[in-house]
């Protein structure tokens, strides 16, 4: 998760082409960019039809393509705001891409749909179908 807390990440690729091996590799996990970062808000709704009434949660997005410093509380009661730095793939990805990493594997795990049924907060276990964190596995 440190790439989003990072002002600068070329220098980190810059320095991990010269400590992994050919053929080596380099994993990361960080918030999703398209769907967790703070230009994205967790919402809920009271959804009425002629049989039921039922609760719909959803994901706002206000933001996505321009990267962007913006400081937030992570936690409830943290004593001070922590930076993020938001990026989007493109810009994670094509500084891969600059020194010479190939992408080979990418993952986008959500919560199963036993938890989501059983989460009664508007929170991310709520969301089966959306990803809240990506990883990617690098290559040099």
């Amino acid at each position: 998760m440190a790439l989003m807390d990072m002002a600068e990440i070329e220098p980190l690729f810059k320095a991990l082409i010269k400590i992994i091996r050919p053929g080596g590799c380099f994993i990361f996990a960080v918030m999703h960019p398209c769907f967790n970062s703070m230009h994205t808000s967790l919402g809920s709704e009271l959804i009425e039809n002629e049989t039921e009434l039922y609760t719909e949660y959803y994901i706002k997005v206000k933001g996505y393509l321009k990267p962007s410093k913006v400081r937030g509380l992570a936690l409830q009661n943290q004593p001070q705001p922590h930076t993020y730095f938001h990026r989007p793939l493109h810009i994670l990805l094509n500084t891969a891409f600059k020194f010479g990493f190939v992408l080979d594997g990418l993952e986008e795990p959500a919560f199963s749909e036993e938890i989501a049924a059983r989460s009664d907060a508007i929170s991310w276990s709520r969301f089966s179908e959306i990803s809240p964190v990506i990883l990617a596995r690098l290559r040099i």
